[in-house]
């Protein structure tokens, strides 16, 4: 495996951050059924709490109430690592208002990005069918919340409850189908069509026009150097599609960028669409 270097937050092949923040456990019904809970502790802030994720909210009633109580609410920050390439994967983590992202490190020391996953899906969830290490390395691309369970007590559920066991199949084809639609989009797509597609796609799932991102980390999740992404963002501005400033990148016409898009975006923007909630982008959207 091959070292992961100091820019990106991590000393070493297979060290990684401590996820931060504290954690909060979600209250259960009065019945366990028998499952021992993950951690002793309530928050009484926390009964009411509703779980944005749209996997998570396809779960049936009563799979969802037995799952509640080993359910533990997360803060991750910008740039922590969930896990490296080869790490045994122990947990699924179903993104709320965080933006996790997977990547490979190329011979020359680039990096650049084979996954994304926001509020509408999970990361992790072929642990859930047995022992697995990641393929990739994941980091939090966007701080945010996560609701966070282990791998083995999904796994115990899955072998009792078939329509869990479909819905996670699912998600796991989806996360096939990006990889594929990322492996064309690298390799045909200009620059300029993946940059707008990445734009959008996470304008889209962080429910703002604002990111709180670089142009050096996009160079990173693009596989290019800065200076390319440089003259690129330079041409989306002129264009009056982009504005940036130190630290941020804000879409001011999403359908003008749509046109420099690739065809890419097309196909996960309908699929996000169907998970997101539009009033909500909606009432965050920021002209």
């Amino acid at each position: 495996m091959q070292q992961v270097n100091n820019r990106f937050g991590s000393t070493g092949g297979h060290m990684r951050s401590k996820l931060s923040g504290r954690d909060v456990v979600l209250p259960s019904a009065n019945e366990r059924d028998g499952w021992p809970a993950e951690v002793d502790g309530v928050d009484v802030r926390a009964r009411n709490r509703t779980i944005k994720n749209g996997l998570l909210s396809k779960l049936p009633a009563d799979i969802l109430r037995k799952l509640r109580p080993h359910i533990r609410e997360m803060m991750l920050e910008k740039d922590e690592y969930l896990y490296q390439q080869d790490d045994h994967v122990d947990s699924v983590y179903f993104p709320e208002s965080s933006v996790i992202s997977e990547f490979q490190i190329l011979e020359d020391g680039r990096t650049i990005e084979v996954a994304i996953t926001g509020p509408e899906g999970a990361v992790g969830v072929s642990s859930a069918f047995g022992w697995c290490a990641a393929t990739s390395c994941t980091q939090v691309c966007v701080p945010g919340t996560v609701w966070k369970i282990k791998s083995e007590i999904l796994e115990r559920e899955i072998m009792n409850n078939i329509e869990l066991s479909h819905l996670l199949h699912d998600q796991i084809n989806s996360n096939i189908r990006q990889l594929s639609q990322k492996i064309i989009c690298n390799t045909y797509h200009s620059l300029e069509q993946r940059f707008s597609t990445w734009l959008l796609e996470m304008t889209q799932r962080c429910m703002t026009n604002r990111l709180q991102v670089t142009q050096e980390h996009v160079a990173r999740v693009l596989g290019v150097h800065r200076p390319s992404v440089t003259y690129i963002a330079q041409e989306l501005r002129d264009l009056k599609l982009i504005d940036y400033r130190r630290g941020r990148i804000i879409v001011t016409s999403r359908e003008g960028l749509k046109k420099h898009a690739c065809h890419c975006y097309s196909e996960d923007g309908a699929f996000l669409d169907g998970v997101l909630h539009t009033n909500t982008w909606n009432s965050k959207f920021k002209h």
